[in-house]
């Protein structure tokens, strides 16, 4: 068996074995920050960034002509008019891995760069720019929101050597993806996961406190407070509580006009996705 495929099979006996029984609730290294500090020195590297984008829907001011906007899907078309090479892959390891029920797991990731040519055949189909952004379209439909950037950790079960030249484009479903760890892990460990530049989740009187968005939060932003739904400084913006919030009462504002420019400047600056 080719070592590519192996190491995806060994990826998603990872996951099965850490996720299910969620083990990833149990991180020793939380109670020693400077163990946890130097482990991440080793394990991640200080370039590795993955931006939080929120899905489009939750940005739309329903008053606002959505063409005069600026989204933070215009961050992920930038990358793709700008890449060499693009894949799709044919399942996304987390819930395929997870068996997820809610969201296709047939729904695969996006890889660009040249690093992304090492991908093995099998796993994944090449995609022309249009395509790919046919596919971030589908994901906006789904509901899901994005994780973009630069992940060290793609290279590893994808056996690439190149993590410089490998970017990142997850869907992400809120009861799958890698990031629901989050809560639970050191700081140290999580730090790459970034919010998008000037986002701000704001909850107002409306709130019921029906607890809607706690079942939604991977990030463990937000928490009830005295009945109502309070946000906390690990909000990563995702939007998901928006969404869910019935009431109307979670809203999701971005103060950053140069915000799509900011995030395209740093990602830019951490992996190359052109020839």
């Amino acid at each position: 068996m080719d070592k590519r495929l192996l190491y995806k099979k060994i990826g998603k006996l990872v996951y099965k074995m850490t996720y299910k029984p969620r083990l990833y609730r149990y991180d020793p290294l939380k109670k020693f920050p400077k163990l946890a500090q130097k482990v991440s020195e080793k394990i991640i590297p200080k370039s590795d960034e993955l931006v939080c984008l929120p899905n489009d829907k939750v940005v739309i001011d329903q008053e606002i002509d959505s063409e005069e906007m600026v989204l933070p899907t215009q961050i992920i078309e930038h990358f793709i008019d700008e890449s060499s090479y693009r894949v799709i892959m044919n399942d996304c390891i987390c819930r395929s891995s997870n068996g997820c029920k809610d969201f296709s797991q047939g729904f695969g990731c996006i890889f660009m760069g040249e690093a992304a040519r090492g991908i093995h055949p099998n796993l994944c189909r090449e995609a022309t720019k249009e395509e790919a952004k046919e596919h971030i379209r589908k994901a906006q439909e789904k509901g899901m929101i994005y994780l973009a950037g630069k992940a060290s950790f793609d290279t590893l079960w994808l056996d690439l050597d190149d993590h410089k030249r490998l970017f990142t484009i997850c869907s992400c479903c809120p009861c799958c993806c890698i990031s629901i760890a989050t809560p639970y892990l050191s700081p140290y460990l999580t730090k790459w996961f970034v919010k998008l530049p000037g986002a701000e989740v704001t909850v107002s009187d409306d709130c019921v406190g029906c607890g809607n968005c706690l079942d939604v939060c991977v990030f463990g932003g937000i928490e009830m407070r005295n009945n109502k739904a309070t946000i906390l400084d690990t909000c990563m913006a995702c939007g998901r509580c928006v969404s869910a919030c019935k009431s109307g009462a979670i809203e999701l504002n971005i103060n950053d006009d140069s915000y799509v420019s900011n995030v395209i400047e740093r990602l830019s600056n951490r992996v190359n996705i052109g020839k």
